[in-house]
């Protein structure tokens, strides 16, 4: 096979509490007539789409490595998809996930199989996920969440996860409002704190919102000299199960070494792509690490991956957060990621199972870049 084309497409989708977030969806043309699909996902996360340069440029720059390729030829490409693009720093990992993405996505259409079989093989067909409420600056938000919580409730979705350390008063009248209205047959997944409290502050609010029963706690302490041992008392003080985002390899393995965290949180985007994150799986597997498939909050094709990969994954312990195709009003494919009693389905199909709607990326066109 041969790669001869690369376009980026900038679009923009709404989410349903009304905030609008960009991302770029990727296509990627062999000589042969397969079409793999790509998406950067959720580029407002780190730095908002207005950092970004023009994509005309960037996709040169892209071409200058992928023109005249083998998809095949992963473990090449993904090497040099890792040399940084200038003035692209902040969005790096999105950039070489979508790319890596379609590169996949153009193999196993090739060998007309679905994704998973090239990963190892399906061990599952769905993964249980939570839906997110987002952080709370002030207790006059607590009772759309609730709102929000309920009506999630009434569609199967049972498992929810909390941005909290926004206002410690609303986070608490939350989770005393779920458990007053629904007890303990709603699970709150984790607190994710955002990183944003220092250690012995986080330890005294996590004390008094312990009594709710979260699964497990999430990125609690800002980064500084001592996080390592930040999390690791955070952990010992509370006697709560600890999560964390994985950014690379060598990352992880220091999360290992210095018994900081029982939980990776692992995200194409947040690694970069598929290679890296089979990389995090078999690093877990080797030292007892629980896993998780985390989030940026992907559209379906973004999600799709996500699903693939962890359906290859025996040591998937931990719900997860993959839950982008609910959250947004839009999408840019036929068919979304489905969702059933509160498990995300893999997708069927050849490749990631996803086929774009041109109609769909032409409404939800961008400018940006």
């Amino acid at each position: 096979m041969e790669i001869t084309d690369l376009q980026l497409y900038p679009i923009e989708t709404r989410r349903e509490s009304g905030s609008i977030t960009p991302h770029v969806i990727v296509t990627l043309e062999t000589k042969e007539g397969v079409t793999g699909v790509g998406e950067m996902s959720d580029l407002g996360h780190g730095g908002g789409a207005a950092t970004v340069p023009s994509l005309q440029a960037l996709r040169e720059s892209l071409m200058g490595i992928l023109r005249g390729r083998d998809p095949h030829e992963t473990t090449a490409l993904v090497a040099r998809l890792e040399e940084r693009f200038p003035g692209l720093e902040s969005h790096h990992s999105e950039i070489r996930c979508g790319i890596e993405i379609a590169l996949w996505d153009t193999i196993a259409k090739a060998a007309n199989v679905p994704l998973h079989d090239l990963l190892g093989g399906k061990v599952r067909d769905r993964y249980r996920v939570c839906y997110p409420v987002f952080r709370m600056s002030s207790v006059d938000a607590v009772k759309d969440n609730l709102r929000r919580v309920r009506d999630r409730m009434a569609q199967g979705q049972d498992c929810f996860r909390l941005y909290w350390a926004g206002n410690i008063e609303a986070d608490e009248r939350f989770l005393a409002g779920v458990r007053e209205e629904w007890g303990d047959s709603v699970e709150i997944k984790s607190l994710d704190g955002g990183k944003s409290l220092p250690r012995d502050e986080a330890i005294s609010a996590l004390r008094r919102l312990m009594k709710y029963n979260p699964t497990h706690i999430e990125s609690t302490c800002g980064l500084n000299e001592n996080y390592l041992e930040d999390m690791r008392a955070v952990r010992e003080e509370t006697g709560l199960l600890l999560s964390e985002h994985i950014r690379g390899f060598d990352e992880a393995l220091r999360f290992v070494e210095a018994r900081a965290i029982d939980i990776f949180n692992i995200s194409l985007v947040s690694l970069g792509g598929i290679t890296q994150a089979r990389k995090v799986y078999a690093l877990a597997e080797m030292t007892g690490m629980k896993t998780l498939i985390g989030t940026t909050q992907e559209l379906s094709i973004g999600t799709a991956a996500q699903l693939h990969l962890g359906a290859a994954m025996p040591n998937l312990d931990v719900p997860g957060d993959t839950t982008g195709p609910l959250l947004y009003q839009q999408d840019v494919v036929k068919k979304r990621v489905q969702y059933e009693k509160g498990s995300a389905v893999v997708p069927e199909g050849v490749g990631l199972g996803m086929e774009l709607d041109n109609d769909a990326l032409q409404a939800n066109a961008a400018t940006f870049g």
